[in-house]
């Protein structure tokens, strides 16, 4: 089979990046003929460990990031749109003419396979990390963009009367479509009325090991790890809030973020300005993009995992931390907390969560060894029987298959 596999950016070490570099390796150890098209290239920041086994065109080099005012935050995604407009086509004329199935994985590459298929008859099996419509809620829950009445009509008009409408047409051109979760499922039935296949993401389980560590206790250094993008879903001034509330009961604590700071740098101002603020920058260490052995090496050394967003699809380095034996306080507002079972392989917190409820739940794990230990061992139980890039890797060929025999 000669797949297709199209992805907006490639410049960035994200979770999408990930998972679509893990399914093109796959495919390629199965005989099947697999390339990667992309907008932004930068093989040296996207996951070079992946990329390098992997065949991959790109339009331009590395993404460049402009200021963000209320002017740019409202009119880039417009602009963003009618750029991919006319780059879709160069997207489409840098394409081999001959492949059995394409899948684009996100929305904005969608419009290049949709002309590819009206001109070649080549089936879509598209990838939605994150349903169109979310992003505009991330803009209305981020206080950072959106901080009254006016700018949020603004924003809704912008997303759902116009970018809505231009994303569902191109998307009901696709044989199937594939989503991580029942929230995005349920977000492009009620924004969109199509229908999806929940595929749950990857893992490589031979790569994040498991670690028994030194038990949990009062008195000594505790280490807390966050990993994600900074974008204003990712709370993180909320966990960065709960810093202070642990100090003053007499906790050491000490708080790591890793993730890209570049996509949104005012989010990111904000972010160490609280620090600042709350006088705990000895307490808060900002990794920005690490290399996998340094994540690695990050999960090994932490005592808790922390993943605070909402809204948020699915979220990767949940299992990536459980995989490794680093116990999890995940929040409900994430698509990785259908699958988790409270208490018994990760600590759910509300999806709103405040600053003193994150706050308790570390105190929990801290003054809990039993809980604590609990969550390490079936944390890694829980990945080894359910999450794998074979298994995704294998139902995402099925699906490729039925849509291709579906095919006229």
């Amino acid at each position: 089979m000669k797949i297709a596999i199209l992805i907006s950016d490639l410049s960035i070490s994200g979770g999408a990046q990930r998972q679509a570099l893990e399914l093109a390796n796959f495919l390629s150890k199965r005989g099947n003929e697999v390339k990667v098209y992309c907008g932004y290239l930068d093989k040296n920041l996207c996951h070079p460990e992946l990329i390098k086994d992997t065949t991959v065109y790109g339009l331009f080099g590395k993404k460049e990031i402009t200021s963000k005012n209320i002017f740019y935050r409202f009119f880039a995604p417009l602009l963003e749109w009618v750029f991919w407009t006319k780059r879709n086509n160069q997207l489409i004329d840098l394409m081999d003419k001959n492949f059995d199935i394409i899948n684009p994985h996100d929305d904005i590459v969608c419009e290049a396979a949709s002309h590819y298929k009206d001109k070649y008859n080549t089936p879509i099996v598209l990838t939605l990390n994150d349903v169109p419509a979310w992003r505009n809620e991330i803009s209305i829950k981020g206080n950072i963009i959106v901080e009254h009445a006016f700018k949020k009509m603004l924003y809704y008009f912008r997303g759902f009367f116009i970018m809505q409408r231009a994303n569902k047409k191109i998307m009901s051109n696709a044989d199937e479509i594939v989503v991580l979760d029942y929230m995005n499922k349920r977000q492009l039935k009620d924004n969109f009325g199509l229908d999806a296949n929940i595929i749950r993401s990857g893992l490589d389980i031979k790569k994040f090991k498991y670690k028994k560590r030194n038990s949990i206790s009062i008195g000594r250094k505790i280490n807390i790890l966050a990993v994600s993008i900074f974008l204003s879903h990712r709370r993180f001034e909320y966990l960065v809030g709960a810093v202070p509330y642990l100090i003053n009961k007499g906790y050491d604590v000490n708080l790591t973020i890793i993730g890209s700071e570049k996509l949104d740098p005012n989010y990111s101002k904000k972010i160490h300005n609280l620090v600042k603020e709350l006088n705990i920058i000895d307490y808060v260490n900002f990794m920005g993009e690490v290399t996998d052995d340094e994540l690695l090496e990050n999960y090994h050394t932490s005592d808790i995992f922390v993943f605070p967003n909402y809204p948020q699809t699915w979220g990767l380095a949940v299992f990536e931390a459980m995989a490794c034996g680093t116990p999890t306080i995940v929040s409900r507002g994430c698509g990785a907390s259908e699958i988790l079972n409270d208490g018994e392989n990760s600590l759910l917190i509300s999806q709103e969560s405040s600053s003193l409820e994150i706050a308790n739940s570390i105190e929990q794990l801290i003054t809990d060894e039993k809980l604590w230990e609990k969550l390490s061992v079936n944390g890694r139980k829980f990945v080894e029987g359910n999450i794998s890039w074979s298994t995704y890797g294998e139902n995402m060929l099925k699906l490729f298959k039925e849509a291709i025999n579906k095919t006229p």
